[in-house]
């Protein structure tokens, strides 16, 4: 069986409306799961864009909204 990931990266800037579009198209496209990266702000504190890696990682404060929009349409 393979099961296909989508890497949904830093390209939802931390909007919460692009994460559902994005997850549909993935669900469309035939992906199984999608994936949001996890950045440390110390460790990311010098890189030139910093603001918009910390505005698109995953949080305790955001993760329980991602997941609900990824159950919505109905992936991992």
């Amino acid at each position: 069986m393979v099961f296909i990931v989508a890497e949904i990266g830093v390209n939802w800037d931390g909007d919460f409306a692009l994460p559902i579009v994005l997850i549909e198209i993935a669900k469309s496209a035939g992906c199984n799961a999608v994936k949001f990266p996890a950045f440390n702000e110390k460790i990311v504190t010098d890189h030139h864009d910093a603001k918009r890696l910390i505005n698109s990682t995953i949080s305790k404060s955001n993760i329980n909204k991602i997941d609900e929009i990824s159950r919505d349409v109905g992936i991992d």
